[in-house]
């Protein structure tokens, strides 16, 4: 049984497409929705524009920025008969390696509340 995904058959780099998972782990959409004036049950609802813009703008006035892809960026990656790209899993053990490990820990005790 082949089971359809929900990108199938989109276009590619469709911004309408993208979704934000946020901290409460709810999914918004990029563009916000208007209140219906024809419809008093219809809301408002927030997109994500707005938070992905300021984060993103946020990240390039940092002093310091290190961005890791992992599995869903690099698996796709192939070189014929060379190795392949490293997955999160590589990255983040080159991270712990290069800072050291207790330094490491540290941080993501800080950030995930545990190792």
């Amino acid at each position: 049984v082949i089971l359809k995904t929900f990108w199938e058959g989109e276009p590619t780099g469709k911004k309408e497409l993208l979704r934000l998972l946020t901290r409460d782990g709810k999914w918004l959409r990029w563009d916000g929705e208007k209140e219906d004036p024809d419809d008093p049950k219809k809301k408002p609802k927030a997109g994500c524009k707005d938070q992905v813009e300021e984060a993103l703008l946020a990240a390039l006035h940092s002093t310091n920025v290190v961005v890791l892809l992992g599995s869903g960026a690099s698996f796709s990656a192939k070189n014929d008969g060379g190795p392949n790209a490293p997955g999160m899993w590589h990255l983040w053990e080159a991270v712990k390696n290069g800072c050291g490990e207790a330094a490491f820990n540290d941080i993501a005790k800080s950030v995930i509340g545990h190792v």
